[in-house]
C-alpha cells in the first residue's frame, strides 16, 4: 500500500495539481485529506482509489503499483527533483484523449488496428515500411496507392 500513497503523490505532481485542487476533483473538503492520503495515514476504498487515478489521468492498477508501462509514457515517466517531467515523456491532460487512449488499451489485436487504420498507421505486426493502412483497410479491402 505505500506505493499506492507514494504513486499518487508522484502523478498529482506529474498532473501539476495542488493538493487542494485534487481534492476538490475528487469531493474531499480540503486539503488535509490528501496529504493524510499522500503521508499513508488513511486507508483507500476502492471508490476513492478510482476517483483518484481518474483525476490523475493514470488507471487504478498503475497507482497501485500494478502495471509495468513502456519507457516514455505517461505511467513510467516521474518528475525529478525540481518537479520536471522528463523529456518526451507523454503526458495527457484532455479528458477526451484519455477516454480514447483507455478504450484502445481495451482493445484487442483487431481492434487496436482498426483504429490505427482510421488514423492512418501502420498495423500493428507490420514493419513501419510496409505503408500506412488506410480507410478501405477497414472494409477488409486492400489499399492500393
Amino acid at each position: 500500500m505505500l506505493e499506492l500513497y507514494a504513486n499518487i503523490k508522484k502523478y498529482r505532481k506529474i498532473a501539476q495539481l495542488s493538493q487542494e485542487e485534487l481534492a476538490k476533483k475528487v469531493g474531499y473538503n480540503d486539503r488535509s485529506s490528501i496529504a493524510k492520503i499522500e503521508n499513508g495515514d488513511v486507508d483507500l476504498p476502492q471508490s476513492k482509489i478510482i476517483a483518484i487515478a481518474r483525476a490523475l489521468h493514470v488507471d487504478a492498477g498503475t497507482l497501485m503499483g500494478w502495471e509495468d508501462r513502456p519507457e516514455g509514457t505517461a505511467a513510467s515517466c516521474s518528475p525529478d527533483s525540481s518537479g520536471s517531467v522528463p523529456e518526451g515523456a507523454l503526458i495527457v491532460s484532455d479528458p477526451n484523449e484519455v477516454e480514447v487512449i483507455e478504450a484502445y488499451r481495451k482493445k484487442d489485436l483487431s481492434g487496436r488496428n482498426m483504429i490505427r487504420g482510421a488514423l492512418g498507421l501502420p498495423m500493428l505486426g507490420e514493419s513501419s515500411t510496409s505503408g500506412s493502412a488506410g480507410p478501405a483497410d477497414l472494409r477488409g479491402e486492400e489499399n492500393i496507392a
